[in-house]
């Protein structure tokens, strides 16, 4: 299963996949991709933009964002967390496919990223997976997955310098 999200401080991007090589292998891939070199085709985003004022206009008919919103922007003001983080309806149409591909290298990127190995999968076949494509598919993470992973055996802080966490959650 994979999964995306956006709040007003992070993205998430989850993959959730069995554990067999056969399976978990091509699911990677597809994660290193849309991570590490994004499309962003412009005909998705003009469905996900769609649906996203069709949800702002439907949001309308009800109190509860309404509220939420009003609450945000008065204990926020001008701050980042005074705006909705679905936009709004004037803002959602000029959201241009240049806005997403400059956002994503300056935003997405290993010092901004957390990985996380959760499952059954040993540390050193985490490890491997991860190195496996780290050279080429993980782009703006690849350098600093590298030095995360090495670095980490001689000293566990490294990995904050580094810019990147492995999560030491495996089983």
């Amino acid at each position: 299963r994979f999964s995306t999200g956006s709040y007003q401080d992070m993205g998430v991007i989850s993959l959730r996949t069995l554990s067999r090589p056969r399976w978990r292998d091509d699911a990677v891939d597809l994660l290193a991709r849309v991570i590490g070199t994004p499309t962003f085709p412009e005909d998705a985003l003009e469905r996900i933009r769609t649906s996203a004022l069709q949800g702002l206009k439907m949001e309308k008919q009800v109190p509860g964002p309404q509220v939420n919103k009003a609450f945000q922007r008065t204990l926020f003001g001008d701050h980042p967390y005074g705006h909705p983080q679905s936009g709004t309806l004037e803002s959602l149409p000029g959201i241009e496919r240049d806005d997403l591909v400059a956002f994503h290298p300056r935003y997405y990127a290993a010092g901004n990223a957390v990985i996380a190995l959760v499952g059954d999968v040993s540390r050193e076949q985490a490890e491997a997976t991860l190195q496996q494509y780290e050279k080429d598919s993980f782009g703006p993470f690849a350098g600093a997955l590298a030095q995360a992973l090495n670095d980490e055996t001689k000293d566990p802080n490294s990995r904050q310098r580094a810019g990147l966490q492995l999560k030491n959650m495996l089983t």
